[in-house]
């Protein structure tokens, strides 16, 4: 069984405390394209029952088309988060791995969208919770820009709630420095429409940055 989120389901993720740890991570990855079953070895658990009430609910419904599953990342143990911090982690408090390309130098050499999405990763597994966790996951197993960018954006927006609006815009101007550069308008875009007014400013700066570049 292969399922995808229905408008309702959408409209739900915006809603962070209408759903429970397990239903919310399901509903994040389901995109029409995983099974049941390997969204039960994603997750660790017994998704079907889940699954079912989620479809009676009318969060999800079978996917049309000729969808199949995608194959599983190898690195999905790497989406359990390792530790909670004491107090909120610090934009920089992140493992080497991510923090390098941010530090290379040449202005197009840090930029990547694999580093982009190690930054975010590495700060989902700081922030030891079920939201963090499942998010992390859509993260590893996006497979275009376009998923990624949402999948950033969506993650900076938790950020935003878990952590505060200062961590969260001092994230997102950190993420704009990693992110290449013909993909910062979509995340501009996505980091606008997150609603959330700390990455909506953050934003609204790289825009204006950009057209300040356009125009030289």
């Amino acid at each position: 069984m292969i399922l995808v989120k229905t408008e309702r389901g959408r409209a739900l993720l915006s809603d962070r405390r209408a759903l429970s740890p397990r239903e919310r991570q399901l509903l994040v990855l389901a995109d029409g394209r995983r099974s049941a079953a390997e969204l039960g070895r994603w997750l660790g658990f017994a998704v079907e029952p889940v699954l079912q009430r989620m479809v009676r609910d009318g969060y999800l419904e079978r996917a049309r088309g000729p969808w199949g599953p995608t194959p599983l990342d190898s690195q999905a143990q790497a989406d359990a988060p390792q530790r909670r911090p004491s107090t909120s982690p610090t934009a920089d408090a992140v493992p080497s791995s991510a923090e390098e390309p941010a530090r290379s130098s040449g202005p197009d050499a840090r930029r990547s969208l694999a580093a982009s999405k190690m930054y975010v990763v590495s700060l989902m597994q700081m922030l030891r919770d079920p939201d963090a966790a499942s998010l992390a996951v859509s993260l590893h197993v996006a497979q275009t820009a376009e998923e990624l960018i949402r999948a950033l954006a969506d993650s900076l927006a938790f950020v935003h709630e878990r952590s505060g609006a200062e961590y969260a815009a001092r994230v997102a101007s950190r993420l704009l420095e990693v992110v290449p550069q013909e993909h910062l308008p979509a995340l501009c875009n996505a980091l606008y429409a997150t609603a959330a007014p700390a990455l909506q400013q953050v934003a609204e700066i790289q825009r204006g940055r950009l057209h300040l570049a356009a125009a030289a």
